[in-house]
């Protein structure tokens, strides 16, 4: 497989999940203001994700097969430290912890995949300044 497909499927992996992320947080999220911005990210990242699936099928490739395990873990985890505490500061917290797993994540498979197509390397790059925004907005709610 090539580096820019793997590069690809990884950022699609990467917006799948930021997304269901969101979407679970976003139930415990009483605060208009904090609701509209987490909805903002999570609309630029389903466009984004979009725009791997995209450039995945120009290349002849499929998002990679994973296993539900973990994104039913994340899910079950959040709700469970939401349920707890369901505060902006802990929403926001959960989500900047995200978004810092996402950056890193994204960079590592970047520096991976040094043969990547340019516009696939610009896609991730994208994605890892949105999660830098989100983080940035996040901060405010601590």
């Amino acid at each position: 497989m090539n580096d820019s497909v793997s590069l690809l499927q990884e950022a699609c992996s990467g917006c799948k999940y930021a997304v269901s992320s969101i979407n679970t947080a976003l139930d415990y999220v009483k605060d208009e203001q904090m609701q509209r911005v987490i909805k903002k990210y999570d609309r630029e990242h389903s466009e984004l994700g979009e725009r791997c699936r995209t450039l995945l099928k120009e290349r002849g490739a499929k998002e990679k097969r994973q296993s539900a395990v973990p994104e039913v873990m994340s899910r079950l985890g959040i709700n469970m430290r939401l349920s707890m505490n369901d505060s902006k500061s802990h929403v926001a917290e959960i989500m900047i912890n995200g978004c810092n797993m996402g950056m890193k994540t994204l960079a590592k498979e970047r520096n991976r995949h040094p043969n990547a197509a340019s516009e696939c390397v610009d896609l991730t790059n994208e994605i890892i300044a949105l999660e830098r925004s989100m983080m940035a907005d996040m901060l405010k709610y601590l």
